[in-house]
């Protein structure tokens, strides 16, 4: 919300409450992005968002920039292809 917005939205809550004199109590709320990453044969290949649900951006450069996700799987018998699901911060 801008300043109008919520003003608007306060003005809102009081008419329909019947109360004009509210407090309110607002908290940052940290949200990340959906990623699906991509490994074929153990390389991350592709990092996509969700998108419309069907289609999704290509964000495979930014994500490789972030240490905590790794370029290359470790350990054995890994599966020729694999998608994880997550949440990036």
């Amino acid at each position: 919300f801008d300043d109008e917005e919520l003003a608007a939205w306060a003005d809102r809550v009081a008419k329909e409450t019947g109360t004009p004199d509210h407090h309110f109590l607002c908290e940052l709320k940290v949200d990340g992005l959906a990623v699906n990453l991509t490994y074929e044969h153990g390389r991350l290949t592709r990092a996509a968002t969700r998108g419309d649900g069907r289609t999704g951006e290509d964000i495979t450069p930014n994500v490789r920039t972030i240490a905590e996700i790794p370029h290359r799987l470790k350990g054995e018998d890994i599966p020729a292809l694999v998608e994880i699901r997550g949440e990036v911060f």
